[in-house]
C-alpha cells in the first residue's frame, strides 16, 4: 500500500521517544466507516490520521496545529 512520508516541523514526545517523522498510508474503506462514527469534522480529521499513521488519537492530539493541518492536506491529496 503506497505511504507517504511526512516530516514533523515541530517534533512531538511519545512513550519517550521524539517522532519527527510520520509515516501516512492511503486510508481504505473500512477506514471511512470507522470515521463516519465520529460526530465532528475535528474528530473526523484526528481518526483519519490516526488511522493512517497508526497512531492513537491521544497521540495525533500532541501534533502542533501546523503539523495537523499539513496531515491532512496529504491526506486529501489521497483522493485525488
Amino acid at each position: 500500500m503506497q505511504t507517504t512520508k511526512y516530516q514533523l516541523r515541530h517534533p512531538i514526545q511519545i512513550d519517550g521517544r521524539t517522532v519527527q517523522e510520520i509515516n501516512l498510508r492511503r486510508l481504505t474503506v473500512g477506514d471511512l466507516e470507522v470515521m463516519q462514527h465520529e460526530q465532528s469534522d475535528l474528530g473526523k480529521s484526528i481518526q483519519a490520521i490516526a488511522l493512517s499513521a497508526q497512531l492513537s488519537p491521544e497521540e495525533v492530539r500532541l501534533l502542533d496545529a501546523e503539523d495537523f493541518t499539513q496531515l491532512g492536506e496529504v491526506l486529501g491529496g489521497f483522493f485525488g
